[in-house]
């Protein structure tokens, strides 16, 4: 695509952004409103919201009031058009739930976490409690957009989990990619704060404080974590891992925390601090009923128990929480110093017993001398609860398809999981290419080819795995900078259209050298012909359609019988052979943008001697 181009389609992606967005939050809207609060043509609307309604993602839901001429018609989103699942890992237990398109809860399950905490075990629960709740739901599978997870530790570039101090074998798991394969979605990891920030800014506390507004979030628990939002998004930081507020030294000469420092705000602001505080108090002589009512078992005194008894007037269990507040007060006014946020929103297990911690932690906060006489933060409970992180994962997903207006004209690369379970077919959601083209990427392409398999006919439900080999103007180490999408659809005996297309990412299979071999495994296929076509991304943007030399590049035909005939390339084919190169130029234009997400992505990069969406040259 030339830089014209370029700039083209992301403002077309711009403009369907904010139309799509002013519906979300403040539908039902008319066509003549979309363009006074977008400054968008009323044609251009006009176009846009067509699309959508194709699509199934708009309705019209009434006419609104009339200012002398025709009554507006109103649109509205259909909330049953698309659904993202959320789901949070905590110390015991998984939360997994639904959401519609406008962000309502469609269902929801907890399931107590299965074996010792491991990854192993923490994935069986997940994959258990995703299949619990669409079945709660009973809604259609392919209608679900993704899955955002909650983890309770540092997550890496939403792949990756560094570390769950709180779980055991929990360092550098590529939980993403593990959970792709066995759920068959896209997967985006994210920390279980950055989540519950999310979900207070969009639907909890902030909600109705505007857009453009900050919140920091901070969770106590078992751990402390915090969610910084500024300007309406996320901070993550360099890495995704800013945000450590359990891990901010208060005391250099405190307690050792689970991270190997001394005087983390965790390990002196913590349930599980105000627990050990208190069982140390107990043992050096201080008179607790706590004592008493477990024998001296400080292994099974819950922090509900601890909050019992200072509610009850234990002058023990009220200095462990007292001091533990003081400790958190101290934390979160440096907070207020960093950042300056409109409001900071409280949650977690330390606030949600009897014992008025909320109060006592406001009025320390409120006890402190203004910064230079400027106004204070608003400090409030969240309204969310314990769902907030499992809410603000489904969220996280939904913000990915809406395309916020600020993130679709970001330069910086939009994260796409690469990889799907391959026990069944695997279905990209229609918006996966329009969002990897926002991705710029400096790693050239040479050429791209030969598209494997060659014609071939194999059994019904038979596997089958389709490759791309690509030759990069650089190292084979770049290869994982370029992404691939596989076109497929099942056509006519003879050819023709693609009558519903198919997106499914190719991950790299293999390098050497400047060579890269993207690949992606088809299961499940009816008995039919099917045609293929590969959409390599990276500064280039090509083609390959099927072979139309040979005719059968590109092709497979599922038999419904045992029999099986198939026929291969010889190992040292060039890229230039049956797979014949094809250096198309990508044009999508506005209107080519929009009916992208109306499921005909492969009409993008038609060359102009296509006559049909499968590739073949007229």
């Amino acid at each position: 695509m030339t830089t014209r181009q370029q700039q083209s389609a992301r403002l077309a992606r711009y403009n369907r952004a904010v139309v799509l967005d002013l519906v979300r939050r403040f539908g039902p809207l008319s066509k003549s409103e979309l363009a006074s609060r977008s400054s968008l043509a009323v044609s251009s609307v006009l176009n846009i919201v067509t699309s959508l309604s194709r699509s199934g993602l708009v309705r019209i839901v009434g006419l609104g009031p009339s200012t002398g001429g025709r009554p507006p018609v109103l649109i509205e989103l259909v909330p049953g058009a698309r659904y993202a699942l959320g789901v949070n890992i905590r110390i015991t237990a998984v939360e997994a739930v639904l959401l519609s398109l406008i962000g309502d809860i469609v269902a929801e399950t907890t399931l107590p976490l299965q074996g010792a905490g491991d990854p192993e075990s923490v994935v069986t629960t997940v994959v258990e409690a995703v299949a619990q709740v669409l079945q709660l739901a009973r809604v259609d599978p392919a209608r679900v957009l993704g899955a955002g997870i909650g983890c309770p530790g540092p997550v890496k570039d939403g792949r990756v989990v560094v570390g769950a101090l709180s779980l055991r074998r929990w360092e550098n798991v590529p939980l993403a990619e593990i959970l792709e394969r066995k759920l068959g979605l896209p997967v985006t990891l994210e920390n279980d704060a950055n989540l519950g920030a999310l979900a207070e800014y969009r639907h909890g506390a902030g909600a109705g404080d505007g857009h453009g507004e900050s919140l920091v979030y901070v969770y106590v628990d078992h751990g402390i974590g915090q969610g910084i939002v500024i300007d309406g998004k996320l901070y993550r930081g360099m890495d995704g891992m800013a945000g450590e507020l359990g891990h901010m030294v208060i005391d250099v000469d405190g307690p050792q925390c689970r991270c190997g420092a001394h005087g983390c705000l965790e390990a002196l602001a913590s349930v599980g601090s105000v627990i050990r505080r208190t069982a140390v108090a107990a043992k050096l002589g201080g008179a607790t009923s706590l004592a008493d009512r477990f024998a001296g078992d400080w292994d099974a005194v819950s922090f509900a128990a601890v909050s019992e008894a200072a509610s009850n007037g234990d002058p023990v269990a009220r200095a462990a929480i007292d001091e533990a507040v003081s400790y958190l007060a101290v934390g979160i006014s440096n907070v207020m110093r960093q950042f300056r946020p409109r409001m900071v929103v409280l949650a977690g297990e330390l606030f949600d017993q009897g014992y008025r911690v909320f109060d006592r932690l406001t009025n320390t906060l409120n006890g402190r001398p203004p910064f230079y006489g400027s106004s204070p933060s608003l400090v409030l409970m969240g309204l969310l609860g314990p769902r907030a992180p499992s809410i603000g994962a489904a969220t996280l997903v939904l913000e990915t398809f809406f395309g916020v207006p600020e993130q679709v004209m970001s330069s910086a690369p939009v994260r796409h999981p690469l990889e799907p379970a391959f026990d069944q077919t695997p279905v990209w959601p229609d918006q996966a290419e329009d969002g990897i083209l926002l991705t710029r990427s400096t790693i050239k392409v040479l050429s791209a080819g030969n598209l494997q398999p060659v014609f071939s006919r194999i059994r019904s439900r038979e596997p089958v795995t389709v490759t791309v080999d690509v030759l990069l103007d650089g190292s084979s180490r770049e290869a994982e900078h370029v992404k691939a999408l596989l076109h497929w659809d099942r056509v006519a005996l003879f050819g023709g259209s693609w009558p519903n297309p198919k997106n499914s990412p190719m991950h790299l299979v293999s390098s050497a050298g400047a060579r890269a071999t993207f690949g992606v495994t088809l299961g499940s296929l009816p008995p039919g012909k099917y045609e293929f076509a590969a959409h390599v991304l990276a500064a280039d943007d090509l083609w390959v359609h099927p072979g139309e030399s040979t005719n059968v590049n590109g092709r497979i035909e599922v038999l419904a019988d045992r029999s099986s005939v198939s026929q291969h390339l010889r190992p040292d084919e060039p890229l230039t052979g049956q797979g014949k190169e094809v250096d198309l130029v990508l044009d999508p234009g506005p209107d080519a943008c929009e009916e992208a997400h109306s499921g005909s992505l492969i009409t993008a990069g038609r060359s102009k001697g296509e006559s049909r969406a499968g590739g073949q040259q007229s």
